[in-house]
């Protein structure tokens, strides 16, 4: 990874974290939508790469996971496919101490 391409996802990242509601920390998951089930029969519409991140694209994962799981950042290629309506990005709560002892 070049060093601009790595200030790129920092840039990326650090706007997301802006954008977000910082009173509550959350984790960013990536899951198919609809959309992506249809084309998961049908790899040579959308591509080798994004057929294999869309199988992969599990809700329990993050964009960093699926990075290092598929040996390529996937920043992009995630982003164009959420753009196209294939992925969509699921926030799962993190719970604190204080939130463990109220449940």
């Amino acid at each position: 990874m070049t060093a601009s391409h790595a200030a790129r996802i920092l840039l990326a990242t650090l706007s997301r974290a802006q954008e977000e509601d910082t009173t509550m920390p959350t984790i960013e998951r990536i899951a198919k939508t609809p959309k992506a089930w249809e084309a998961l029969s049908r790899p040579d519409l959308i591509g080798r790469q994004a057929h294999t991140l869309l199988l992969m694209a599990n809700g329990r994962r993050s964009e960093k996971e699926l990075s290092l799981l598929l040996g390529d950042d996937v920043s992009e290629l995630a982003y164009g496919l959420r753009q196209q309506g294939y992925l969509q990005t699921a926030a799962i709560r993190v719970l604190d101490d204080e939130d463990d002892g109220a449940a």
